[in-house]
C-alpha cells in the first residue's frame, strides 16, 4: 500500500514539475475518454496531499472559471513519475501532457471529484494528516479518544490487506478518518514503539496511551517521508514490518 510519505512526495513532484502548466492532452483507462477531455487547456493551480489521497484542481484560462479536481488513489502498487517511464511498468493507467513534460501515472484509480467539497475535506483533515506541516497532535489524539470505541487498534501485525477481506468490520487498520495517510509498516511500527498491543480496542487506551501512539505514529510517517525523499532504505528503521513469521 502507498502510504502518506509517498502521496505527499508525488504532490511535490508535481508541484516542482507541472504547477500552472497547461494541460495539452489526456490519455489512458483509468479515466473515461470524454470525461477526460475537460482537462484540455485547463491550467493546474494547485496540489494537494491527504492521507493516501491526491487532489489535483485545475481551472480554465478564463477569468471566474469553475474548477475541476481529478483525485488520485495508489492503491496497493500505483506510481507517479514525469517525463520518465517506469522502469518495471509498460502500461500506464493515465497520462496528463503539459506544456513542458508529460505525467506518467500507474496502477492508480482516477476520479473527478467536487472541488468544493474536495478542497472542504482538505482543509478539516489536515492537521490529522500523518505527514502534513499542519499535523496537530492534541486534536489527534482527542479524536483518537472520542472515536476509538469498540475498534481495535490495527490487525494481526504483518498480515497484509489482501488477506483481511474475511475478517470482522471491527478488526481494521488504523481509521483513514483518525490518521489519514497511515498503513501497514507506519501502523506495525507505531504500536511496537509505543508499546500498545494492536489487539486493545481504541476505547481502552488512556489518554497517555492515545498520546504516545500518536506521537509514534507522526515520528515514524516523518523518517518514512525523509527516508524516500533522500532514497534511503526505511528497512533499517523497521522493527517490526520487515520480520519474519515463524
Amino acid at each position: 500500500m502507498v502510504e502518506g510519505p509517498g502521496v505527499r512526495l508525488n504532490a511535490e513532484k508535481l508541484q516542482r514539475s507541472v504547477l500552472r502548466g497547461v494541460v495539452r492532452a489526456v490519455s489512458g483507462r483509468a479515466l473515461n475518454c470524454s470525461a477526460a477531455s475537460v482537462l484540455i487547456g485547463q491550467v493546474l493551480h494547485c496540489v494537494a496531499s491527504l492521507g493516501k489521497e491526491l487532489f489535483l484542481f485545475f481551472q480554465s484560462q478564463h477569468i471566474d472559471s469553475n474548477e475541476t479536481c481529478l483525485r488520485l488513489h495508489f492503491g496497493m502498487d500505483g506510481s507517479l513519475l514525469i517525463d520518465r517511464p517506469h522502469r518495471y511498468k509498460n502500461e500506464t493507467c493515465l497520462e496528463i501532457a503539459f506544456d513542458r513534460s508529460m505525467v506518467l501515472v500507474y496502477d492508480t484509480r482516477a476520479e473527478f471529484r467536487d472541488p468544493i467539497e474536495s478542497r472542504q475535506r482538505v482543509m478539516e483533515m489536515r492537521d490529522h494528516d500523518v505527514c502534513s506541516e499542519e499535523f496537530n497532535p492534541t486534536t489527534t489524539t482527542s479524536r483518537l479518544i472520542c472515536r476509538g470505541g469498540d475498534q481495535i487498534l490495527a490487525d494481526l501485525v504483518g498480515v497484509p490487506v489482501s488477506n483481511c477481506s474475511h475478517w470482522p468490520d471491527d478488526l481494521q487498520l488504523l481509521d483513514q478518518s483518525i490518521f489519514p495517510g497511515s498503513g501497514n509498516i507506519i501502523k506495525n511500527e507505531a504500536l511496537h514503539r509505543a508499546g500498545l498491543d494492536p489487539r486493545v480496542r481504541g476505547g481502552e487506551l488512556s489518554e497517555e496511551a492515545a498520546a504516545r501512539l500518536v506521537a509514534e505514529v507522526r515520528a515514524f510517517s516523518m523518517l518514512f517521508y525523509d527516508c524516500r525523499r533522500r532514497r534511503r532504505p526505511l528497512k533499517a528503521h523497521c522493527a517490526v514490518y520487515c520480520r519474519r513469521a515463524w
